[in-house]
């Protein structure tokens, strides 16, 4: 993993070009939680690298390379002979962030023909298709802060990751109870604080009253206007609604049932309830 600092005027969702020292470039999408100046740890994607299998060498031997970062052996696999354009995957090195590149194109490497392998054990490269890993702002075994059921955030360790569906697995601090499919947009790094919106923060879990029928929504609280002193809340399933109170008391507690009043695109005024979820 390497880490990559967000320079200033990159917000959220943007995308940052990262030059390698081996002159290649990938891209990475800012995480949430991320401000300028904060640091996002990401794992480079290996380069793809096309290797021509040379003279002499059958399926299941192994050979020598040389690349800009160094010597690596390289196994012919099952069906290849000598002459055959082979893809390998090589580890990068040496982040820092630059302009984007146009793009980037596969490397030929020739091997290196009566040179004895090196001393220590050469990193062995795997074979894998041409194509690009997508790159994830968290990954296993990283420390973070986890949105609890009740809005609260709470440290934990990711211990495994779904790729088919996104979702995290963590394993909370003190309990070491685990929680499964967890959201990206419900973890940050581990030194996050949620912003203060009012009497309440940034990104905390609340209900609220559906205005035209009976039930409760699950919603996030994202904004505060202190002079209307209005909220903004936006749906977990559906929209967003505007959430007006007409005196600051009545949002002392969200575990207290504040009566509130809002307004939703379609509907009139109404008198709801916002509470803690459980």
């Amino acid at each position: 993993a390497m880490e990559v600092v967000v320079p200033p005027g990159v917000a959220v969702g943007d995308t940052l070009s990262v030059h390698c020292a081996d002159g290649s470039v990938f891209e990475v999408i800012v995480p949430p939680f991320s401000t300028a100046g904060s640091t996002v740890v990401v794992d480079p994607p290996a380069l793809q690298v096309a290797v021509t299998v040379p003279l002499g060498v059958a399926p299941g031997d192994t050979f020598l390379v040389q690349h800009s970062s160094g010597k690596f052996e390289v196994s012919c696999p099952l069906g290849c002979a000598m002459g055959d354009s082979i893809i390998v995957e090589l580890p990068r090195q040496g982040l820092t962030l630059g302009p984007l590149a146009a793009g980037e194109d596969q490397q030929e490497l020739q091997p290196e023909d009566n040179e004895p392998p090196p001393p220590q054990q050469p990193q062995q490269p795997q074979l894998q298709p041409a194509q690009q890993p997508q790159l994830r702002a968290f990954q296993p075994e990283r420390r973070v802060k986890v949105l609890r059921s009740n809005g609260s955030w709470s440290p934990a360790v990711i211990v495994a990751s779904d790729e088919l569906s996104g979702t995290f697995t963590v394993r909370l601090d003190g309990s070491n109870a685990l929680k499964h499919c967890v959201e990206e947009n419900e973890l940050a790094p581990l030194d996050y604080t949620p912003s203060a919106l009012g009497q309440h923060y940034e990104g905390r879990r609340v209900q609220v009253k559906r205005p035209a029928e009976p039930g409760w929504e699950e919603a996030i609280v994202r904004a505060f206007d202190t002079f209307e002193r209005e909220y903004t809340v936006e749906l977990v399933a559906s929209g967003g609604y505007q959430i007006r109170t007409t005196r600051e008391p009545s949002l002392s507690s969200l575990l207290s049932s504040p009566f509130l009043f809002f307004t939703s695109p379609g509907f009139g005024r109404h008198c709801g309830k916002c509470a803690d979820r459980t």
